[in-house]
C-alpha cells in the first residue's frame, strides 16, 4: 500500500534506485523525512504505537488568514522567493532559535492533534471498549491486570442486547488491550493463575508505573486479585480500601 512504502522510506536506510535508462543502483545511509498538508481532518489512519508520524493541525482556516489579509499568500510567495529572506529564516532556525530539551531527534514530538487522529483510527469497537472499561461495566475493568479471555466472557454475559451486536471476540479484545503502547504482559508472558477463575496470560492496563516495578511478583499480582492491594478510586477523589488496610498508592 502506498501507507506501507510511506514507512519504507521513513524507515530504511538502503534503497535501489532507477534512473531513467540507468540501471538499478543501491544507495545507502540514505534517510528520508517526508513533509505532507492536507485539508482532510483525518488524512490517514495511526496505530497506538506509531513512531515515525508527526501530527500537526493548523487551527487558522484560509477564510481566516485572507479575511485579515487579502495578499496574505501573494506575499508569502514573495517571501520565498527572495533569497535574502531565507537566509534570514535559515540564520533564526540555526542561530536563535533554542530547541527545547525535552526534544528527542529519534522520534517525533507528540501533539494533541496526533493523539486526536489515533483516537479517530481506533475502529468502533475498540472506542465502545474504552467507554466500557472508563464506565468498569465488567469486573475486570476494575482490576489494572487483566486476562483477554474473560473480558471476553464478562462482555457476552453483560444483558446490553446493543453489546451482543457487536459480537465481541477474544481477538477483538486482544487487539484493543495491544493498541495501547503502555499495556504490557505480567510474569514475563507466563500464564497466570487468576484466584477463582481461569489461567492465562494477563496484561497491565492501568497504574503502568507501578506495575512496571511489580510484573514479576506472583505475591503482590495475588494481592491485587484478592482485594488485598487495591486501586484508587480516582473518580471519587479518595482512596479505596480492603478489609486489613493493606493499601499501595498508585
Amino acid at each position: 500500500s502506498k501507507q506501507a512504502k510511506l514507512r519504507e522510506l521513513i524507515s530504511d536506510t538502503d534503497f535501489m534506485v532507477e534512473m531513467k535508462g540507468v540501471d538499478l543502483i543501491p544507495v545507502t545511509n540514505c534517510h528520508y523525512t517526508i513533509w505532507g498538508s492536507t485539508n482532510e481532518p483525518y488524512p490517514l489512519s495511526l496505530p497506538g504505537d506509531d513512531r515515525r508520524t508527526m501530527f500537526v493541525d493548523i487551527g487558522v482556516t484560509k477564510y481566516e488568514i485572507l479575511e485579515k489579509d487579502p495578499d496574505y499568500f501573494k506575499k508569502l510567495l514573495a517571501f520565498g522567493k527572495d533569497y535574502a529572506n531565507l537566509a534570514s529564516v535559515f540564520h533564526h532556525y540555526k542561530n536563535v532559535h533554542v530547541i527545547s530539551k525535552e526534544f528527542n531527534p529519534n522520534e517525533p514530538p507528540v501533539t494533541t492533534a496526533k493523539d486526536e487522529l489515533v483516537e479517530a483510527s481506533k475502529p468502533q469497537y475498540m472506542k465502545l471498549l474504552d467507554d466500557l472499561f472508563a464506565e468498569e461495566r465488567i469486573t475486570s475493568f476494575k482490576r489494572d491486570i487483566v486476562n483477554a479471555k474473560l473480558i471476553t466472557q464478562e462482555l457476552r454475559a453483560l444483558e446490553d442486547f446493543s453489546l451482543r451486536l457487536e459480537n465481541f471476540t477474544e481477538n477483538k479484545v486482544l487487539r484493543w488491550i495491544r493498541f495501547n503502547p503502555k499495556n504490557f504482559r505480567i510474569l514475563k508472558g507466563q500464564p497466570y493463575q487468576i484466584p477463582g477463575s481461569l489461567r492465562g496470560r494477563c496484561w497491565v492496563i492501568r497504574n503502568h508505573t507501578f506495575w512496571n516495578q511489580h510484573k514479576t511478583n506472583k505475591e503482590t499480582i495475588d494481592l491485587h486479585f484478592n482485594k488485598k492491594v487495591e486501586t484508587p478510586l480516582f473518580n471519587q477523589q479518595k482512596d479505596a480500601y480492603d478489609e486489613e488496610k493493606d493499601q499501595i498508592p498508585f
